[in-house]
């Protein structure tokens, strides 16, 4: 059911068949469960799903960490193709105006004059700006994500109103890469 490193299996011979299966995928591995799930039920064997604890936190395992958003720009220069949505602090738009050269970068902000200002200037199109007032829900998030066919995600480790696992869980959920800048 799933492949081991040898030094870490138990010692079986072909002819003893497992007992038992305890599946416990991280949370986000949605896609896992069913096939443990069914793969046991085809062999006869009875499955005990674990709860993995703490699951709102487990996230932070999964994410890829940078330190400010100089490190962010110089990992997300190298895409090509993939959509890539900056998400959290807008005064940080001035940082990857570099990446705009691409129609993939769209950018989620507050709609104040302010932030919408930054935005075109900076050269943000229009089109790539999505401006809304958190509370940002899970459902709002998973649509944007969804609308734009986000691939990649860069978000500040701040608070935001909402919460920040209600943006990074459904992104990890859609396999979406999930890039955290380390919070200032």
């Amino acid at each position: 059911l799933a492949r081991c490193d040898q030094r870490h299996m138990l010692p079986h011979t072909p002819h003893t068949p497992p007992r038992q299966v305890i599946a416990a995928p991280h949370p986000y591995a949605a896609a896992t469960q069913p096939r443990i799930r069914r793969s046991a039920e085809q062999l006869g064997i009875p499955c005990q799903r674990m709860k993995i604890e703490n699951g709102q936190e487990a996230w932070r395992d999964v994410v890829q960490w940078v330190e400010n958003p100089a490190e962010a720009v110089a990992v997300l220069s190298r895409l090509s193709e993939e959509n890539i949505l900056l998400a959290g602090d807008y005064r940080n738009l001035p940082h990857y105006a570099s990446l705009l050269r691409k129609d993939h970068l769209f950018c989620r902000i507050v709609p104040t004059v302010e932030a919408l200002d930054l935005a075109e200037k900076v050269g943000v199109p229009e089109t790539h700006i999505v401006a809304a007032h958190g509370s940002y829900t899970r459902a709002f998030n998973s649509a944007v994500f969804d609308m734009l066919g986000i691939d990649v995600l860069v978000i500040r480790d701040v608070a935001l109103d909402g919460g920040l696992a209600e943006c990074v869980i459904p992104a990890l959920e859609r396999q979406i890469h999930v890039m955290m800048v380390r919070g200032e």
